[in-house]
């Protein structure tokens, strides 16, 4: 037998198993069909997302955080005007200036 043959019975070489995955049921089925996208007409996108995306990128780029969720939580908090604890400590605001106390 070749080195490769008694490899692939010896389970050397040989991929992993696929993750078994739930196969879904009736109802969401029905509402992975109901919301199906055929065409980009039927993509309805907020005239305001370009720019929020482009400022969030922006902020995102120039703080280079290390905790991209955390930081991005505190970014949006902050631009929604929500109160509480800071969820992360930005050394710059969502608009590039030093940060001012009690924000």
């Amino acid at each position: 037998a070749s080195t490769s043959t008694a490899a692939a019975r010896a389970g050397i070489n040989r991929a992993p198993p696929e993750p078994r995955r739930q196969a879904p049921d009736a109802a969401d089925a029905r509402a992975m069909e109901v919301n199906r996208i055929f065409s980009a007409e039927q993509i309805v996108v907020s005239p305001e997302l370009p720019g929020i995306l482009k400022d969030y990128s922006k902020a995102l780029i120039r703080e280079n955080p290390d905790d991209i969720y955390a930081f991005s939580a505190e970014y949006f908090r902050q631009k929604a005007g929500v109160g509480g604890e800071p969820l992360y400590e930005m050394t710059k605001d969502a608009r590039g200036n030093a940060p001012t106390e009690g924000v």
